[in-house]
């Protein structure tokens, strides 16, 4: 869902890698080494969802269909939206 208070739901649980510019996920983490996070659809339901995945539906919208979201920068932990970054599933 994209709005702000999304955006900043998710942003809430992140700390800041000054030297790599990272928003580093600080709350449940999957075996994978992903951040999870709890996402409500607009028709009511809930379901778990990458933490980075949810980032890059917060601030930029839907994930095309056969694409997913990848960190650019290589932190599994990552959400900033500036690293994130489309790719073939």
């Amino acid at each position: 869902m994209q709005t702000k208070k999304e955006q900043q739901r998710l942003l809430d649980c992140t700390k800041l890698n000054e030297i790599t510019g990272c928003y580093i996920w600080t709350r449940k983490v999957s075996v994978d080494g992903y951040g999870q996070t709890m996402i409500k659809e607009s028709c009511g339901s809930v379901h778990l969802e990458t933490a980075h995945h949810a980032s890059y539906v917060a601030f930029y919208g839907d994930v095309p269909r056969g694409k997913k979201v990848r960190q650019g920068c290589g932190n599994s932990l990552c959400i900033n939206p500036e690293h994130l970054e489309i790719v073939v599933s």
